[in-house]
Order: structure tokens, then sequence, then C-alpha cells
């Protein structure tokens, strides 16, 4: 996730995740695991672990006939010692709103398929442009099925295992330098972990989510257990955030859930005049053309 972005949003890890921020590329090195990774000859392929993931998940079928998905929830804040509830609606092809309240702040930010916006308590209105390619896959409704298309290369590692679960570890990267490791159980084929690296003003750290809890909601399988950590330079780990799913309804919303706010729209057209304005004021004072203004995603 772009740090900056996900200050911005200024929601829990897990939750920005999903809003559609992405992480800087770090080259891998030792895995963020609870033992020693050890690498086997006759591994099947990350294609081939995917593939597997997709299946029981509930297939592909199951998961192309979802296209909208609505979930609540709890959210344990543990950097700020603090307990909220989360709402979040998603639907086909890149549509997202969530509202996040915690008893001293409310946050609500969103993509209704052109723009990510967000409305802070203390800020107020922000637009952000649209989603970069590196951040699509946080927005792809069905981004599983599209997998191969966010991430071009996909390639076992090794095995290794996560709080006593033997999984596969496949490493993925974008086709913008974007990588992260994804652990595979052996047994179920479930999707146990995601590690990603981000750089801070310490070094690297990574970010460790783990999804466990699976249930069945109209066929498909989902987590709705999420752990995440954060492992220091050092190996040092801390959890920093606890995510409860309590309620999730398959194909119960409409483009109706993900019109941008009023008061974002505002916002949205009064970014565009200024816009509008500086380019008008970079022409004038260049007979050559136009004036140079970067128009590129925030």
């Amino acid at each position: 996730m772009n740090r900056s972005l996900m200050n911005h949003l200024a929601l829990p890890l897990t939750l920005t995740i999903a809003l559609g921020a992405s992480i800087p590329a770090v080259a891998f090195g030792a895995p963020g695991d609870d033992a020693a990774a050890k690498t086997e000859v006759g591994l099947p392929t990350g294609a081939e672990i995917f593939a597997r993931f997709i299946e029981a998940r509930g297939g592909e079928e199951t998961l192309r006939r979802h296209t909208s998905r609505h979930v609540q929830g709890e959210v344990e804040d543990l950097y700020a010692h603090r307990i909220g509830t989360f709402d979040m609606k998603s639907a086909a092809p890149n549509l997202m709103v969530m509202t996040v309240d915690f008893p001293d702040e409310s946050h609500v930010a969103g993509n209704d398929g052109k723009q990510t916006w967000r409305i802070d308590p203390i800020v107020g209105p922000m637009v952000y442009g649209s989603a970069r390619t590196v951040d699509s896959v946080h927005f792809d409704f069905h981004a599983e099925l599209n997998y191969s298309k966010h991430f071009p290369l996909i390639e076992t590692i090794d095995t290794s295992t996560v709080d006593g679960v033997e999984c596969y570890r496949v490493r993925v990267e974008g086709e913008r330098g974007n990588e992260r490791v994804e652990y595979y159980e052996v047994e179920s084929g479930f999707r146990r972990a995601i590690e990603t690296p981000f750089r801070t003003n310490d070094g690297v750290k990574l970010q460790f989510e783990i999804a466990s809890n699976w249930e069945e909601i109209d066929s498909e399988w989902v987590a709705t257990r999420h752990i995440t950590k954060i492992i220091e330079p050092g190996g040092n780990e801390k959890t920093v955030q606890i995510v409860n799913y309590t309620d999730i309804a398959f194909n119960t919303l409409n483009d109706e859930h993900f019109v941008m706010p009023e008061k974002v729209k505002e916002k949205l057209a009064m970014d565009e005049a200024k816009r509008a304005n500086e380019k008008e004021a970079g022409h004038e004072g260049n007979d050559d053309g136009p004036g140079e203004h970067d128009d590129h995603d925030q």
C-alpha cells in the first residue's frame, strides 16, 4: 500500500488494504514465519497452488456469481487501544465504500469506479484520483479471478508454517514491481497469510496478515478473522489489529450504495476548477503551449 495514501485514509491497516493502497516494492529476504522454511523438490507451481485456492473458496462459478459483498464487523486497533465497528460495501467491477466508527471518531472512504475519496473527521472531504495500476488489485471485486492480470509472476518458493499450519510460500510480483509473499495451507488450500514489505524511517518492515475462521456463505468460503502483525527489521513482531466479520451478505447491493457523497462531489468540483485555472494561467504564460501540470493520480 502506498504509505502516504494509507496515512491519508487513516483507516486500520487491514481495512485500508481493501480501499486500494499499495506498499512500495521491496526485495524479500527471510520469511516472516514462526518456523524455518524448507525448500523441497517437486512442489506444485504457483499457478497450481492458486487454482486450488480458487476451488477451496468455492470455485470460479460461485465467485463470479457473486457481484457484490456487504461485510460488517468489529475492529480492534491495538495501536490506539480502542475497539470500533466497520461497514464495508463492495461490488463489481471496482466499487467500494467503507465506514469505520470508533468511540472518538469516524472515517468514511471509498471508490466510485472513477475517484478514490475520503471524508476526514478533521480535514473534511478529500479526493485522491483514480486507483493506480499498482493499487487496482485492492479495488477489483473479482481480483482473485483476475490474479494473473495483477500479478504476472506467481512462483512457489518453499514450504513453511504459520501458527503451526503447514503452508506453501508463494511469491507474487506485479507489473510495477510490487511484491509480496502469500502462504497457502497445504491441507485445505486456503490462503493463510499475506506478507508485504514496506519502507519506514527505521528500515524495511513487514506487514503480516493472517486469515482464519473460514465460513461458508452462499457457497463461498470467507475468512472471517484477520490478524495483522508488524514485523520489525530485527525480527520483533507486534499485533496491531484484529478484525472480525460478524455479518456477510452477497448480491444485496446496487449502484446507489456507491454514489459519491455530495460534500465529496463539491470538493472534486473545486479541485477540478482549480486545476483548470492553473492550466489556463500556464497556457497564457507560455506561447509555446500549455503549461506543465501533473494531472496524474495523487
